[in-house]
């Protein structure tokens, strides 16, 4: 599948699995929109990486834990480029827990 030209917003852009597949897609050709809530140094940084070597990418910020601005979200992103043809949702919240302590909750 050719992903030159095609646009990608990857949610939890800004660090970690969310990074890499942004960066992974951004090597592919594809223009990112890079979404963030807590980590806009890492989305910065990531979208003056893709920049540099010659890519597209805009950073967006945005707590999806809010039903209007995850609604919202993708409509800025396709307003911004045009289209979206891609969304990666790896926006996670992290709790780190011994697993003993994990409940199924």
């Amino acid at each position: 599948m050719e992903l030159r030209g095609r646009v990608a917003l990857v949610t939890g852009a800004g660090r970690r699995l969310g990074r890499a597949l942004a960066a992974a897609l951004a090597v592919r050709g594809m223009s990112l929109a890079i979404h963030h809530h807590s980590s806009s140094t890492g989305a910065a940084e990531l979208r003056d990486e893709i920049v540099a070597a010659g890519g597209a990418a805009r950073c967006f910020a945005a707590d999806l834990s809010d039903a209007h601005a995850a609604r919202e979200l993708p409509r800025q992103v396709a307003s911004a480029y045009g289209r979206l043809d891609v969304l990666v949702n790896s926006a996670a919240v992290m709790h780190r827990l011994d697993f003993e302590h994990t409940t199924p909750e």
